[in-house]
């Protein structure tokens, strides 16, 4: 196990942070998957702690194996991405705003990293996350195979990836009215079925990787879905939980407290102790979930949605794309309307 910093922008003292674990099992041949989280903003730590690492936290002072990690079948490379997410960090007049940005600086932290550890270079790489890394992998994945062949890169994995706007907005009222978060013909359904109106014309004169029109659509389901499906209007601290609509939260979190182990994960990744030990800089005073001035900033206004990249790459390397029943936010309807479309060019 190895981890800490590798510098992207010097100029700005912008690095970003990583931590790998081995594989536990030595197979016939050494593979790597790189993990990325979403948001944008949001630390790849959660996937390492929270879902397909080696441990899981039973409670504050407990930390157990976790038998569904990944690590038994590749080693696992977590890394905090854009600057500014997790451990990353950058001076905060320089956070980066496009696609573009990040995947050169994802390559740069490559060319380091292969520079401290070429045993990389022996390695299948399989590029993996959730989410908004559903636009960060597809990006990263073409500069690799345009810039960095000697990467071997075998493959992409994308669980309720964040690819296509244009199919994912439109499946947020169908997918609500399936899942009893509204009800058809009713007040709530032609409020936001007006704003689909006013999503689908915004996206009409341009598609954008996040669009404010749109993201209302999300708003209103998961504000007023919890009211409908779970609780009166007088309990107004309610929400839905956008990763699980089974489940609620408190606004404005959302789903953000979820699963309900990532309070220990918060605890463990503030003690002094252990950032001493995984070589976290001082120049980063603290780790959050999700950063939102890299939500903010990263808005993406400039680039084409990931979609557009994925009929060249599945020419050269295998996608899966996999989704969970009861998220929202990237919800499998989109995903499958998505599919449909792409294969259908």
């Amino acid at each position: 196990m190895h981890a800490g910093h590798l510098p992207v922008n010097p100029q700005h003292h912008g690095a970003l942070f990583f931590w790998h674990f081995a594989s536990k099992h030595i197979g016939d041949k050494s593979r790597t998957v790189i993990w990325l989280n979403g948001g944008p903003g949001c630390s790849s730590l959660i996937g390492a702690w929270a879902e397909i690492g080696p441990f899981r936290f039973q409670d504050e002072n407990t930390i157990v194996e976790n038998n569904g990690s990944w690590h038994m079948f590749a080693n696992l490379l977590f890394i905090d991405q854009p600057v500014g997410t997790g451990f990353s960090y950058i001076d905060t007049d320089s956070f980066i705003h496009e696609l573009n940005q990040m995947s050169n600086q994802f390559l740069s932290f490559l060319d380091r990293y292969i520079e401290i550890f070429p045993e990389l270079l022996q390695d299948d790489i399989y590029l993996a996350g959730e989410s908004f890394a559903g636009q960060h992998i597809p990006y990263i994945a073409q500069e690799i195979l345009t810039k960095r062949s000697v990467l071997k890169l075998r493959g992409l994995l994308i669980g309720n990836g964040w690819i296509d706007p244009v199919t994912t907005y439109e499946s947020y009222l169908p997918f609500a009215v399936a899942n009893n978060l509204v009800e058809n013909n009713s007040v709530l359904y032609s409020n936001i079925a007006n704003q689909v109106k006013v999503c689908q014309q915004a996206l009409s004169n341009e598609v954008h990787v996040i669009d404010e029109a749109c993201e209302l659509i999300l708003n209103q389901i998961k504000v007023y879905g919890a009211m409908n499906n779970h609780y009166t209007t007088k309990e107004k601290d309610r929400c839905v939980n956008v990763y699980d609509v089974r489940l609620d939260d408190t606004w404005p979190d959302c789903g953000m407290n979820w699963p309900s182990d990532i309070k220990y994960v918060t605890l463990y990744l503030h003690r002094q102790d252990v950032k001493s030990r995984i070589h976290v800089s001082s120049k980063k005073s603290g780790w959050t979930e999700c950063a939102d001035s890299v939500f903010q900033t990263f808005r993406a206004y400039h680039s084409i949605p990931s979609i557009k990249l994925l009929p060249d790459l599945l020419r050269q390397i295998p996608i899966v794309l996999y989704s969970g029943e009861y998220d929202l936010i990237c919800n499998h309807w989109g995903t499958e309307k998505m599919n449909v479309m792409l294969f259908a060019e």
